[in-house]
């Protein structure tokens, strides 16, 4: 009786080798859904930014054509259309920021517009002359530039938009 006894203990014992098959994997499986999840993670941010670039270019083109309607008006809540300069990078920076509450998604302290179209969630906005501003951003994920130009009242070229 003892010895069928003991027979039954090793028998329904796992050895080593199997557990250490089993831990290997579970491991490889976890890294695969790792690699699945970051990559996941990268696509969503890369869509939000292109949604928050397409949000800039129309609330822009939104704002300057309240100028073309009523030179009396208000745009970005405090520019007026009446001025003699257009609003600068900075005052449409703090808008779409603090207004908007826009953020980059890869990094939610960081503001949304900046300089460097490379800086993943960044949406570059400059002006190339009197009225006329550039708004662009990189997909690393497509692997592409985006860019447009929107003409406000202060650009020679009002009545034109292009896109690139």
């Amino acid at each position: 009786m003892d010895k069928l006894l003991n027979q039954l203990k090793t028998n329904k014992a796992f050895t080593l080798i199997e557990l250490l098959v089993v831990i290997a994997i579970l491991g490889i499986l976890s890294f695969g859904g790792i690699v699945a999840f970051n990559n996941y993670l990268d696509t969503s941010r890369d869509k939000v930014t292109e949604e928050n670039y397409n949000k800039i270019i129309d609330t822009m083109n939104t704002e300057f054509l309240k100028c073309k309607l009523d030179i009396s008006a208000r745009i970005f809540d405090s520019h007026s259309c009446g001025s003699s300069s257009s609003p600068s990078i900075n005052f449409l920076s703090n808008y779409f920021s603090n207004n908007l509450n826009m953020k980059n998604p890869y990094d939610n302290k960081s503001s949304i517009i900046g300089s460097d179209v490379c800086k993943k969630g960044t949406i570059a906005l400059s002006n190339t002359s009197t009225g006329l501003y550039n708004v662009s951003y990189a997909s690393s994920q497509k692997k592409k530039k985006y860019s447009k130009q929107i003409h406000s009242k202060w650009s020679s070229n009002y009545s034109k938009t292009n896109t690139t």
